[in-house]
């Protein structure tokens, strides 16, 4: 299960730029959704770290980079970086998953009410991501968008946390 969750966070990066293969972000969102369904409340949260560990690690891959101006010193420190801050950021996406257990579990939520909470509390999430400590906000799921003017022209009305809550719940 933690290999799945892992795998499907890796592959919801696939969906930022520069790839931008939004329609990835379905099966992703489907199958945390599925895996954190199965589960009681710590599963939930296990299965919601490792996906946002695959997550951030792929998103924040170039981070690295910086460590290999100066490689014959400091490219071994670039795997450490990645991993490291991915592992920090990955705790966002658990607290998502957890929270979203718990309401399913207290409210006796159906299929389509749990992927809205997912939904609303991914966003939550990134807000704080964002907000928090020195704030981060690197890889909104609403960033994904940049690849249609038309879309982005939603950003407007409801801003990048609105297109993340539309496109988790949409996948």
């Amino acid at each position: 299960d933690l290999a799945v969750a892992l795998a499907s966070g890796l592959i919801a990066a696939a969906a930022l730029p520069p790839m931008g293969l939004v329609f990835l972000l379905v099966p992703a969102f489907s199958i945390l959704l599925w895996l954190i369904q199965g589960s009681g409340i710590r599963a939930a949260l296990t299965h919601g770290w490792w996906f946002g560990l695959g997550f951030f690690s792929a998103g924040f891959y170039w981070i690295g980079n910086a460590f290999f101006i100066d490689a014959e010193r400091y490219g071994w420190l670039a795997p450490f970086a990645v991993m490291g801050i991915a592992s920090i950021m990955a705790v966002y996406a658990a607290l998502a998953t957890g929270i979203t257990k718990i309401f399913s579990l207290h409210l006796k939520l159906v299929d389509w009410a749990q992927a809205l909470c997912l939904a609303i509390f991914w966003t939550f999430t990134e807000y704080l991501r964002a907000e928090l400590l020195t704030g981060l906000p690197w890889n909104l799921i609403g960033s994904v968008w940049v690849i249609s003017n038309v879309i982005l022209q939603v950003a407007a009305w409801i801003g990048v946390f609105g297109l993340s809550m539309i496109t988790v719940a949409a996948a």
